[in-house]
């Protein structure tokens, strides 16, 4: 299935635009169809990101720019992942490229251990050597992954194991490297 929406400069046209996108992305994680498509700007990746966080039964791994409060906490976000995390035995790690700011922190840090923040800089690599572009997955089986960071451009699949544990994979490789090189 393909999607293909038009901006408009006009109020009305872009709320029924992002309705409508809500409307086929809502679909689209529903189904257990191997759907690949595309998302293109912060509005469509907050609906793609809250249907991740919606369909997750287990366990999100994010890598991310820095986890902004502008995002983190807008209230499309903020609701997916409080919603999330209340499920029981969910767990939430995120690699971001740039140290977040506070209040996301502060945010995430009142689900507890549930919740994992590190920095590359804090695994001592770089986003060239290991992610080229941010991404996000949910159980193995579901991904957003970015193709224009700038733009927020990215394709998404929620039905696409493969894609989805390469992601996890390259994901938890940086993580055991890091607790290696450690011990």
């Amino acid at each position: 299935m393909l999607i293909f929406l038009v901006r408009s400069k006009h109020t009305n046209e872009k709320i029924m635009e992002i309705d409508l996108y809500r409307d086929a992305v809502a679909k689209l994680a529903e189904s257990t169809t191997d759907s690949r498509f595309s998302n293109k700007g912060i509005d469509h990746a907050k609906v793609v990101i809250e249907h991740i966080f919606g369909c997750a039964k287990e366990s999100i791994r994010w890598y991310s720019g820095c986890a902004t409060s502008e995002f983190l906490l807008s209230a499309e976000i903020r609701r997916a992942v409080s919603e999330y995390l209340q499920k029981s035995s969910t767990t939430l790690k995120i690699i971001t490229e740039f140290a977040p700011d506070q209040a996301s922190l502060d945010f995430l840090k009142t689900f507890g251990s549930r919740v994992t923040v590190t920095s590359l800089d804090q695994l001592n690599i770089t986003s060239e050597s290991l992610f080229p572009n941010h991404f996000m997955v949910g159980d193995g089986q579901s991904f957003r992954l970015e193709t224009n960071d700038a733009k927020r451009e990215a394709i998404v699949n929620f039905n696409e194991p493969l894609i989805a544990r390469r992601l996890t994979n390259l994901f938890d490789a940086a993580l055991v490297a890091n607790v290696n090189k450690n011990s």
